[in-house]
């Protein structure tokens, strides 16, 4: 008789469940509780590495903070005017400070010492300045230098309520004022290491680079040395995932995660013996009731698990090299069950995902392709009408020699545009392009303009789409003529900002309205001139399919003038964004 899926499973399931049970309490009770520990300190390992991480980033807002401070003008020019007895001046910085404080988790205040006027002005409300002589908080009045990244645990006295706290100080000069950015011991204590221990077993503590604690589930261990409040070395700080020490005679599980930001070391030691007590109970209960039922199933489960096993593991490591991408992967079949069925209809459901994938990545850069083609060809046809219009008006207003002057930059753009040796050439080449346009236009329009250009000899190696600044400067000059009749002032500028180019052409006109920018970079005619209004989108249009999200081109005007901005990523690479 030959037996189902169903039947294979439950007979399965009953026989290895009481033969594992077994085996498991016999043999593998030491491997289990190792495999216990492991899972445990691993998985503590792991969530105390994602609050290390969290807490780091609160400090470094912190440090951050304290910096910005530091050389902060408007804060320096109120420090200058204040005479230390004017209430309302007092009142200000107080209130500037506070605003920083806002950017910062569990800030518990921020003080500015004044040792001109023995004040410090606090970021708190009801006590906004507070008399400070030299000598008392002397982590303050002293201004002494931070210790890299890491911020200093002290006691505050200044505050109504004292606590402790990790302190970011810093000064610009011997006599200089004092800033102090002070985070909550408690408010980082709760919100980062009290959410680790969920039941409650272990200590958690936050240990410095001396091996001084500066946060514990016991407050009454801060500032105290970690090796001897817990009795575990201090080797354990430089981090691991599971370490076993023994102190006081008990064994303890112990993990560290050390910040390399701030060089702290975030521990955990908890009791080795209470975390596997109720193994031992589990054991001794499932080897009273399922003794005498598995002397009798043993054997016959054995052997039914492995037959029912085979070809399920057959059809799961099909599935996983699937889904690791490899699609030519193909489960074996070797019957005509319920899982022989399944093996079938998975392997031709592969093979119509692995042909419905090379159909649609087929399309798709036909499709792309297509576009960018066509792109490329709208905007080179709008190039030359333009220019060939301004080279007519050149042969009307002037003699051979302009016009020979005329078909020089033209010939050199005319080259620049139709050659096909790629879509992307190097800004140098590209503003070079620019330059000659410019002086097309300028012979047309009788010099009623001026184009500067501020160039960034780092950015000038880097490779743009082709064709990408002239149609900018083309509705810089066609927008940018101020009704007063005062020549037209426009900046070309190039610049490499933490891997990102910036490409932007500025005027002075008269600005525009947000409809007529609008209408620009919709590609319609924004009121002026009687060009085609195609170069603004075919811009956006090129940045969308060659850089997707990562590039952009921004407008900006005001009554002052009008700019236009493009940011995308720099690469020295022409092929790094072909598609």
């Amino acid at each position: 008789m030959k037996l189902g899926f169903r039947a294979k499973v439950l007979l399965a399931i009953a026989a290895t469940t009481m033969c594992a049970s077994i085996l498991i309490g016999v043999i593998y009770f030491r491997q289990s509780q190792r495999e216990i520990e492991s899972n445990y300190m691993q998985a503590l390992w792991r969530t105390m590495s994602v609050t290390m991480s969290a807490l780091d980033e609160n400090v470094r807002q912190a440090y951050d903070t304290a910096v910005a401070l530091n050389y902060d003008e408007t804060l320096a020019a109120l420090t200058a005017q204040y005479d230390g007895t004017e209430v309302e001046q007092g009142l200000e910085l107080s209130g500037y400070l506070r605003q920083y404080g806002q950017r910062v988790d569990n800030l518990r205040n921020v003080y500015l010492y004044l040792p001109a006027h023995a004040q410090t002005i606090t970021s708190e409300e009801y006590h906004a300045v507070e008399p400070t002589a030299a000598g008392t908080n002397t982590w303050l009045t002293d201004g002494a230098a931070q210790g890299g990244l890491a911020p200093r645990l002290v006691y505050d006295g200044i505050s109504r309520a004292p606590v402790y706290m990790l302190s970011y100080c810093s000064r610009s000069g011997a006599n200089a004022p004092v800033v102090s950015v002070n985070l909550d011991e408690r408010r980082l204590f709760y919100q980062y290491l009290d959410e680790i221990d969920a039941d409650g077993t272990g200590a958690f503590y936050l240990v410095d680079s001396t091996g001084t604690i500066v946060s514990a589930t016991n407050q009454r261990d801060i500032g105290r040395l970690f090796a001897i409040v817990s009795g575990v070395g201090a080797d354990v700080l430089s981090g691991g995932q599971d370490e076993l020490a023994v102190a006081d005679g008990a064994e303890r599980l112990v993990a560290a995660v050390r910040s390399p930001l701030t060089g702290f070391s975030l521990v955990s030691v908890s009791d080795r013996r209470a975390l596997t007590a109720s193994l031992t109970q589990q054991r001794n209960f499932i080897f009273g009731f399922l003794f005498l039922v598995v002397l009798a199933m043993l054997v016959p489960a054995y052997h039914m698990a492995g037959r029912v096993y085979a070809p399920v593991r057959q059809l799961k490591d099909a599935m996983q090299k699937v889904s690791e991408g490899d699609l030519s992967a193909r489960a074996e079949v070797h019957s005509t069950d319920e899982i022989g069925q399944l093996g079938i209809g998975f392997n031709e459901m592969v093979c119509q995902i692995e042909s419905l994938i090379d159909d649609l990545v087929s399309e798709q850069m036909q499709k792309k392709e297509a576009e960018l083609e066509a792109l490329q060809y709208q905007i080179t046809p709008h190039f030359m009408y333009n220019t060939l219009n301004s080279i007519k008006y050149a042969a009307i207003l002037q003699g051979n020699q302009a016009v020979g002057d005329q078909l020089t930059a033209f010939i050199e753009l005319l080259q620049a545009s139709i050659r096909r040796s790629g879509a992307f050439i190097t800004v140098r080449d590209e503003t070079r392009m620019v330059q000659n346009y410019v002086k097309l236009q300028q012979f047309r329009y009788a010099d009623s303009f001026t184009v500067a250009y501020d160039l960034s000899p780092e950015a000038e190696n880097c490779c743009v789409p082709r064709l990408i600044l002239q149609p900018l400067v083309e509705n810089a000059i066609l927008h940018g003529q101020k009704q007063s009749g005062e020549p037209c002032r426009i900046t070309v500028s190039t610049a490499l900002v933490t891997g990102t180019l910036v490409l932007s052409v500025q005027d002075a006109g008269d600005g525009m309205t947000r409809e007529q920018i609008g209408l620009l970079m919709q590609g319609q005619k924004a009121g002026k001139g009687g060009f085609s209004g195609i170069g603004i989108p075919n811009i956006i249009e090129r940045l969308r399919l060659y850089y997707g999200d990562a590039a952009s081109l921004q407008y900006t005007s005001s009554e002052h003038g009008t700019k236009a901005v493009i940011l995308l990523p720099a690469t020295t690479d022409p092929e790094a964004y072909i598609i």
